[in-house]
């Protein structure tokens, strides 16, 4: 199967985010943020027991090369063009940091609570194709099936 069939408990929790986030858009909310989704809110975007989102900055740009070159993110997402730290600044730059501008989310950087290892990148996005927004995420494949 694909990766993304593996990621039951942290797919939930991207579920909820995105119904969260459509209901704030349009402004029917019925309770906070933590209450629905479990979950501490704190400097960072979203903290559960395991993991941190947060956004991405330009500084992220060693793990972004690593993880747009990685072959499970060539097969399954596609090629970004992304072969350089300069690369990966600017992809930075116009990918996530222009949608936290434009929209108010994106893709966030996921890491463990645990020691702060990035894992990977999820999100809500605003595509052209798409009427609402959608769900994206990558991992790095050693960090597949923990739930």
């Amino acid at each position: 199967g694909t990766p993304y069939l593996r990621f039951g408990t942290f797919y939930n929790v991207l579920i909820n985010f995105r119904v969260f986030v459509l209901t704030v858009r349009r402004q029917v909310i019925r309770e906070p943020l933590h209450l629905r989704l479990k979950v501490r809110i704190s400097m960072n975007i979203l903290e559960t027991d395991r993991l941190i989102l947060c956004k991405l900055s330009p500084d992220d740009a060693a793990f972004i090369l690593e993880l747009l070159n990685d072959p499970s993110f060539l097969q399954f997402i596609g090629d970004k063009g992304v072969r350089t730290l300069d690369d990966a600044r600017d992809y930075i730059l116009h990918g996530p940091i222009d949608s936290y501008e434009r929209f108010g989310f994106g893709l966030y950087l996921t890491k463990l609570k645990d020691g702060g290892a990035p894992i990977g990148i999820c999100g809500l996005l605003k595509r052209d194709t798409l009427q609402d927004v959608d769900i994206g995420f990558a991992f790095l494949p050693e960090f597949w099936s923990k739930g």
